[in-house]
């Protein structure tokens, strides 16, 4: 990723609790060789015992949270709509999308009102860190169609 983007923050979440950040990234989130690791957290480091950018863990996932901005609603779309062009593309026309937070299923769901949702998608709600939805949350979860 560094090579992609030197300059810019980089954070790929992926399901559960683990994220993936380029130097930027660790950088922007104040996260260094010597930062400490909190419990219920870990980080991987490389041979010689640099930062690979892989985190483990909620405490050390909220802090990387505070400090890169979420994406915009419109950004969120814009992903949304290539990976059903890139499942469509592949002939797969159903998909299982798992640990989904308010935000990300309030994208699905301005997609799917826009009519541009077009892979079949089964939400799996509940993210990092929620052990019970709060009331929003279980609002949100209502209000989208059971297979959007």
């Amino acid at each position: 990723m560094d090579e992609a983007a030197p300059h810019q923050p980089v954070c790929l979440p992926h399901l559960g609790y683990t994220l993936v950040l380029n130097s930027a990234g660790l950088r922007a989130a104040g996260i260094d060789r010597h930062t400490p690791v909190p419990d219920g957290s870990s980080v991987e480091r490389d041979a010689s015992g640099e930062l690979n950018g892989v985190i483990v863990g909620v405490p050390l996932r909220r802090q990387v949270e505070k400090a890169i901005p979420p994406a915009s609603l419109e950004q969120r779309l814009d992903c949304l709509r290539f990976m059903c062009r890139q499942n469509l593309s592949w002939g797969t026309t159903s998909a299982l999308e798992a640990g989904l937070l308010p935000h990300d299923i309030r994208a699905y769901q301005a997609l799917w009102q826009r009519g541009e949702l077009n892979v079949r998608t089964s939400p799996g709600c509940g993210g990092a860190g929620q052990s019970a939805p709060s009331a929003g949350f279980e609002c949100v979860c209502r209000a989208l169609p059971r297979h959007v």
